[in-house]
């Protein structure tokens, strides 16, 4: 079924969404552009479409939000017998207040590792190479599969540091500015940060402990 409402932009992110569920035998009544934002080529474009769908005979209509996949990144801090993290803290519009996060990012043409590598240093100003990563899950998680096809790859580093040199990512700014990002690094123990309700942090930790590389 060749599409004309989607732009360029998200052809991507369309063609892997409509293949995945194509496969299933799914029948396409319709597909509609409602919205569209790009505000960085593929690193922001986000679209909004309609459908109309015929799935074992019952009849659908949703709205489905297509989004780009995306890595989370956490590092893993090792300095003596202390284990640590860095995070970043940046202001999350959605829910109007400072957030705490891993490194995250989006990605083009399922570079992941290279995304992975770009985040790091942009975000926590380390540098880090292809070997260091450490993959947590095989595949793509969806992360918010009711109406969002945004998918998600999770790695880890770990980083052996000198006590006095964590000191200086406990309040490091980065982030892409001319983007709006304004970020601050935070050191954190795991275990300080278990009670935090996002879902990139549950399927981190939950990820990192079936791993065997943290316990909390």
């Amino acid at each position: 079924m060749r599409n004309k409402f989607i732009s360029k932009i998200n052809k991507v992110n369309f063609k892997e969404w409509y293949k995945l569920i194509k496969k299933n035998k799914v029948k396409f009544h319709y597909i509609k552009k409602i919205g569209e934002i790009d505000r960085d080529k593929n690193e922001f474009a986000t679209s909004l479409i309609d459908t109309k769908i015929t799935f074992n005979k019952k009849t659908i209509t949703r709205a489905i939000h297509l989004e780009g996949d995306s890595v989370v990144v956490v590092p893993i801090i090792k300095s003596k017998k202390q284990v640590k993290t860095i995070m970043v803290k940046q202001f999350r519009v959605p829910i109007g207040k400072f957030n705490l996060e891993f490194v995250s990012g989006g990605v083009n043409n399922n570079k992941f590792k290279a995304a992975a590598i770009r985040e790091v240093k942009e975000e926590l100003n380390i540098n880090i190479k292809s070997k260091d990563l450490i993959e947590l899950n095989k595949g793509k998680i969806f992360l918010m599969p009711g109406n969002n096809f945004a998918r998600a790859k999770f790695f880890a580093f770990i980083y052996d540091i000198k006590n006095i040199e964590i000191n200086r990512f406990k309040s490091l700014r980065t982030g892409n500015n001319k983007n709006g990002e304004y970020l601050k690094t935070v050191v954190k123990n795991f275990n300080e940060i278990k009670s935090l309700k996002t879902a990139s942090i549950i399927i981190s930790l939950k990820l990192l402990q079936d791993k065997k590389l943290i316990r909390l």
